[in-house]
């Protein structure tokens, strides 16, 4: 991406040196490596959506060993501010999360799908939650607890439990269990 590209400018700098009494100006030479950095157009709230309008790009030195700037505009879009965040501050992965699509004690339809079958209930959130992550989750209706999957807002997908090969006979796997 042409934006993320490091430009090395070359900076003349002088170095006032006195000598007897007389100063003049000797040239010395040292690299600044500069990169186009994303940085807040507009202060942002804890818990605010970055969005693609409320990003601007700044010319700044590439930063210091030790410390993770983000430097990817693409991957700003979306996240969640953890903390109230100034305009024009190179931002760092500390300063931002994913954000929640569940938070607790929301309704949420719960699915649970499988090859040839799918069904959903209503349920109540007992956490929040960010897309991927497991959370737990109460049927409205039975008041059992399970966990789900935050896969979109309000939506959360049950997976079902792991295949176990069955013990019908014939089977390869009951075979070995008897013969082990």
């Amino acid at each position: 991406m042409m934006r993320s590209l490091i430009r090395k400018w070359l900076v003349i700098k002088a170095i006032a040196l006195s000598c007897a009494g007389l100063s003049f100006a000797a040239p010395a030479f040292a690299a600044i490596e500069m990169q186009l950095t994303p940085v807040l157009a507009q202060p942002l709230a804890r818990g605010e959506i970055i969005r693609e309008d409320s990003i601007t790009d700044r010319e700044m030195r590439r930063s210091p060993a030790g410390i993770d700037y983000i430097t990817d505009r693409e991957a700003l879009i979306g996240m969640a501010a953890k903390r109230p965040l100034r305009a024009g501050v190179p931002l760092r992965l500390v300063d931002i999360a994913q954000p929640h699509i569940i938070k607790k004690g929301e309704q949420v339809t719960v699915a649970f799908e499988s090859p040839g079958l799918s069904l959903s209930v209503r349920g109540k959130a007992l956490e929040d939650g960010v897309y991927g992550q497991s959370i737990r989750v109460m049927n409205t209706q039975t008041n059992r607890t399970f966990e789900g999957v935050a896969w979109a807002a309000g939506y959360v997908l049950v997976s079902p439990p792991a295949s176990r090969p069955s013990l019908l006979p014939g089977n390869a796997a009951q075979s070995q269990a008897q013969s082990e």
